[in-house]
């Protein structure tokens, strides 16, 4: 069974096509890039899966349960989540409040006073295996506005983690990263991707064909190519419409 499938997906702005009869399925514990031009309908489709926006036709699922133009709130509980696209921290407080925070939130009750002792070292811990997984160890009681920007982007990444999402939508997650930074990045996405499914859009493409299991091409809302990375690297439509001949 496929955990997200998109059918027949369409979104027009004015007489602007941004998607056209998307038809996509994804599988569980698959790491997936969605790549192309600018323009080419990435963003919009991340923001149609989240509820950000509404497609003009066409219907999403989420293991077999239809989503389509359900609340972001709703689709987060469900069990997707996106990240990376906009910094999503509490600047003021610390790495491992902004950890425990997430993780009460996924609770019917995050702030209940008569809660035991127990239930609060339960939080703790489970918040600093999350900061030991995204490598921010030694930083528990660091401000989150402290912090170099790629431990800004491990930070929302557990932050994410935190809400135990069986889906991640990845939106750019080297964007504005040094090489170092790119590297670690690279790592944490390859030991989440062990555990969660990942969406990925990201326009380094050795990014792209370092971490991914299966990809998928847009061009001007239309997909024009979608396989693993080999046949992607061959496929001419990828090359002339993106790559540049890419060898």
């Amino acid at each position: 069974m496929a955990i997200l499938r998109v059918e027949n997906l369409n979104k027009n702005f004015g007489g602007l096509a941004a998607i056209r009869n998307v038809q996509l399925e994804f599988k569980e514990n698959e790491l997936c890039s969605v790549i192309g031009p600018n323009g080419a309908g990435k963003t919009t489709f991340f923001k149609i899966i989240m509820g950000l926006q509404s497609p003009t036709s066409g219907r999403i699922f989420f293991r077999d349960k239809e989503i389509t133009n359900s609340p972001t709130h709703q689709i987060s509980r469900l069990g997707i989540c996106q990240t990376f696209q906009i910094l999503s921290i509490f600047p003021n407080l610390s790495v491992m409040e902004n950890i425990r925070i997430a993780i009460q939130s996924k609770t019917r009750y995050n702030f209940n006073f008569f809660r035991s002792a127990s239930y609060y070292r339960d939080l703790k811990q489970q918040a600093q295996e999350i900061i030991q997984d995204v490598h921010l160890n030694g930083r528990e009681s660091s401000l989150a506005k402290n912090l170099s920007y790629g431990e800004k982007r491990r930070l929302e990444v557990g932050i994410t983690l935190a809400r135990n999402p069986d889906l991640i939508l990845l939106d750019e997650p080297t964007a504005g990263m040094a090489h170092d930074e790119i590297v670690d990045t690279i790592k944490l996405i390859k030991s989440i991707s062990e555990k969660k499914t990942l969406l990925m859009v990201e326009h380094n493409i050795d990014v792209v064909f370092s971490l991914s299991s299966r990809i998928v091409v847009l061009n001007r809302g239309e997909v024009i190519a979608d396989g693993v990375p080999q046949e992607i690297r061959e496929d001419e439509k990828v090359q002339k419409a993106y790559l540049g001949g890419v060898e």
